[in-house]
């Protein structure tokens, strides 16, 4: 099997829930040849935690949680292009907030999309 370019997408700020499996995860992958690179609400403690673990920070994506339209579309807009710039394979989302973006943002693209 040929390695995977993974974005793993967490709508969380805190090191709480999923962010710390999502994150064990993306270091796993990485260590087992694969490309992944890692995109989360920014300013806050998961961002400090992946910098930390080495793991690539899409700079461009802030996934904050709204309900402004023209902010989600904004979100929509910034994921897609990381999957195309990216070549990314598969997007692995983790919070409903960025899987929704991110079924979203994958029209068009060859990524595919899981949730866990």
């Amino acid at each position: 099997m040929r390695p995977l370019r993974i974005l793993h997408l967490v709508a969380n700020r805190w090191w709480t829930g999923s962010a710390d499996p999502a994150l064990d995860l993306a270091r796993s992958l990485m260590e087992r040849g694969h490309s992944v690179w890692f995109g989360c609400v920014r300013g806050d403690v998961l961002e400090a935690h992946v910098r930390e673990a080495g793991v690539p920070l899409v700079e461009a994506i802030s996934l904050e949680r709204t309900a402004r339209p023209w902010r989600l579309a904004a979100q929509i807009g910034t994921v897609r292009r990381a999957l195309k710039d990216l070549r990314i394979d598969v997007v692995h989302t983790h919070q409903t907030h960025d899987h929704w973006l991110a079924a979203l943002a994958r029209r068009g693209t060859t990524a595919r999309l899981v949730r866990t």
